[in-house]
């Protein structure tokens, strides 16, 4: 997935601080298929121990497994447990974009300096 390096303390702030808004895009497939109930509650909120999340949902494929997941916060392991306290597992997790920077074509184990 997508990873950003920096050591510009004030970039850094201004990509993760929650008040900055944004936008975080993930690839995400569930051990087993989504139904619309559960899909349904996860974007309206679901109440987990550290607060809530709300997650932004498109299904990418006709099994209801494959998912792009948009979010603005980004707390440890969020994607994992909201699916998990619906009894979900996420098999696959992947970056895609965050804010204005997009994986796009770059292969696996390569590095693009902005």
């Amino acid at each position: 997935g997508l990873l950003l390096l920096t050591n510009d303390g004030q970039l850094a702030n201004q990509m993760t601080h929650p008040r900055y808004g944004k936008t975080k895009q993930y690839s995400v497939m569930l051990n087993k298929p989504l139904d619309a109930a559960n899909q349904a509650k996860i974007e309206q909120g679901i109440q987990l121990e550290d607060g809530f999340s709300q997650l932004t949902l498109q299904s990418t494929g006709t099994d209801r497994k494959a998912w792009v997941i948009t979010m603005s916060e980004g707390r440890n392991r969020q994607i994992r447990r909201t699916f998990a306290a619906l009894g979900y597992s996420v098999t696959r997790l992947h970056r895609t974009q965050f804010g204005s920077y997009k994986l796009g074509e770059l292969p696996s184990g390569k590095f693009q300096v902005i």
